[in-house]
């Protein structure tokens, strides 16, 4: 009884782990948003540093997974957790590189950015902190139903990742951005885009913890959920 116990304990610390890391992530993607369109260095360096500490946070939580693993040798649904904690740990440690590549643009950028182009780079921020949040929240709550939505919310901010690209090569155009602010423009766009990606990442494994499916590279199976007799 009392190795189980220590088995549970050691589940839960993985898994209050994935959700500190997930609140970081979130804050990153909000600040590193903010330090751009107001050209605040201190905010990006801020940052930066907490970049830094979830690198060593990924690295504590894989090598607590993979002694779980080990020490514990689980089975059916906690060797499923384990698993994709160590596939969400990683993309956890990628979207905090991605929030780092935008903030770092604040000590790049020669103007603040358009009135044009930072009301949709707020809107596209809020959405992929939104795909953040809810991805974590679907793993916490073992919801697959939630992790889907998540997956379809990223339709959404492709479709405003695509938008905004054209809109750099407008302003560039148009003389309303230099090209030096306008390359930085779909930097960190694209690092954007690519936390949602991330996010969706997350879902995929959320559904496979919950359900046992790999829905990876199957769009089918990311929207149905299963037949009552397992297909």
């Amino acid at each position: 009884m009392a190795l189980r116990q220590h088995f549970q304990q050691m589940l839960a610390d993985v898994e209050r782990r994935l959700a500190d890391e997930g609140g970081l992530v979130e804050r990153a993607v909000d600040d590193s948003c903010r330090s751009l369109l107001t050209r605040d260095a201190g905010l990006a360096g801020k940052v930066v540093e907490g970049d830094r500490y979830l690198d060593l946070m990924e690295v504590e939580l894989e090598r607590l997974c993979l002694d779980t693993l080990a020490l514990q040798q689980p089975m059916a649904s906690d060797l499923r957790f384990l698993a994709g904690a160590l596939k969400i740990n990683s993309d956890l440690e990628r979207m905090g590189d991605l929030a780092c590549n935008v903030a770092k643009q604040t000590w790049r950028i020669t103007a603040e950015p358009v009135p044009e182009f930072a009301q949709p780079f707020q809107e596209l921020a809020d959405a992929v902190r939104s795909m953040v949040r809810r991805s974590v929240d679907a793993l916490l709550r073992r919801d697959a139903a939630l992790a889907r939505d998540v997956w379809r919310e990223d339709a959404g901010v492709d479709e405003r990742f695509r938008g905004m690209l054209d809109l750099c090569m407008r302003l560039m155009k148009s003389g309303r951005t230099g090209v030096e602010d306008a390359t930085i423009y779909v930097a960190a766009v694209r690092n954007m885009e690519r936390i949602g990606d991330h996010a969706t990442n997350i879902a995929e494994d959320v559904v496979f913890i919950v359900e046992g499916r790999i829905v990876r590279h199957n769009a089918e199976a990311r929207i149905a959920p299963p037949s009552p007799d397992g297909v």
